[in-house]
């Protein structure tokens, strides 16, 4: 009796602790914390704002091409051939739709309320969405477990990513190289990935925390990937890109809520 009820406890923890995994898609969880979003040795990465976030998931992997094709019906990337390669040429609309449908799928509340090109983003569903920029940069960088590496995962930049100097000009299998301190792989580059936010230049606090709709507002992105130089694959650089516009480098990594 005792063997049942220690098993049915570790049941629920491990429930409560991971969250169903979509198709087999792996979430890791991030304990949030406190820390100055944007900054780097170099200070070439501005602004830095400090950010107080909550606990959370995010996927241990890059979203493939198979994972987005078994939920959309459609492979859209350049980039074919191999096993687990991440899905790129994505708008960030295709993303968003994208963790509607697997909320659905999983009868979870969506995260996202779509209405005439506009998006809506309630932070209380527990459906599936893409990471706010600072949860992306959060996680990358080792969380609480930071360990203060020059790229995500390591000094040595070939060993976690995918970049100019490695890639071939094409992106790779997700999971090849190392992870970060959190578990996560490809954090430091093989495709740039959508974060929910829209991109401002001088952001701040509320800015990077934001959940008030946008329509047709420049998105930031987040990562390097196989096209990048190594001086842009510190976890910490900001980008953006059109929402209704996809790219060879560019995809997702899916965030949920952790309660």
């Amino acid at each position: 009796m005792k063997t049942l009820l220690l098993t049915i406890l570790i049941t629920v923890i491990s429930i409560k602790a991971y969250p169903q995994s979509p198709d087999g898609y792996e979430m890791v969880p991030v304990t949030g914390g406190t820390f100055t979003a944007g900054k780097n040795e170099q200070e070439r990465v501005k602004p830095t704002v400090q950010v107080t976030l909550p606990d959370f998931f995010i996927g241990k992997y890059e979203v493939t091409q198979e994972f987005w094709e078994s939920v959309m019906g459609k492979n859209p990337s350049k980039f074919t051939g191999e096993k687990n390669l991440p899905v790129e040429k994505v708008t960030w609309y295709d993303a968003v739709e994208f963790c509607n449908r697997l909320s659905e799928k999983y009868n979870l509340e969506k995260a996202y309320s779509i209405k005439e090109g506009i998006v809506s983003f309630n932070p209380a569903a527990n459906g599936y969405r893409l990471p706010r920029e600072a949860e992306w940069e959060f996680a990358a960088t080792g969380g609480t477990q930071r360990k203060n590496y020059l790229f995500p995962g390591s000094n040595k930049v070939g060993e976690v990513a995918w970049y100019k100097e490695n890639s071939g000009d094409k992106t790779h299998p997700v999971g090849l190289k190392l992870p970060n301190e959190l578990g996560l792989y490809d954090m430091a580059g093989n495709v740039r990935e959508w974060c929910w936010d829209f991109y401002s230049e001088n952001a701040t606090e509320a800015d990077i925390l934001t959940e008030a709709p946008f329509v047709l507002s420049e998105r930031v992105t987040r990562g390097g990937n196989w096209m990048s130089s190594q001086a842009i694959l510190n976890g910490r650089d900001r980008s953006y890109d059109n929402p209704t516009i996809g790219a060879w480098n560019l995809g997702l990594r899916l965030a949920r809520n952790s309660k």
